[in-house]
């Protein structure tokens, strides 16, 4: 097991970003950003296809704020792990391969 936090798990504002190209495990999402935006995780190696998770924040959620994925199951991934970010957001990913 090896966990990924360096800064190759930034995905900035507006952005699409594959993190990994092969199975493994979300372990948490760290997010900061300017307001209201969506940030969509991907079960691929590209910005469409298993949406694996869809966070849609309208403003009113606290920033920056942490998701501790190791709390309950882990979301799992398959093929890859991509991430879309709109123009207000910015998240940062621990995972395990």
């Amino acid at each position: 097991m090896q966990i990924f936090a360096g800064s190759a798990n930034y995905v900035p504002k507006n952005s699409t970003k594959t993190i990994h190209s092969k199975a493994g495990k979300l372990r948490g999402v760290i997010l900061t950003g300017d307001g209201a935006g969506t940030i969509t995780f991907y079960d691929n190696t590209s910005g469409s296809g298993t949406v694996l998770l869809v966070l849609d924040l309208q403003g009113y959620f606290l920033l920056p704020s942490f998701l501790d994925f190791n709390v309950l199951t882990p979301l799992t991934f398959s093929t890859g792990l991509t991430i879309v970010t709109s123009a207000n957001l910015r998240c940062f990913v621990i995972t395990e391969a």
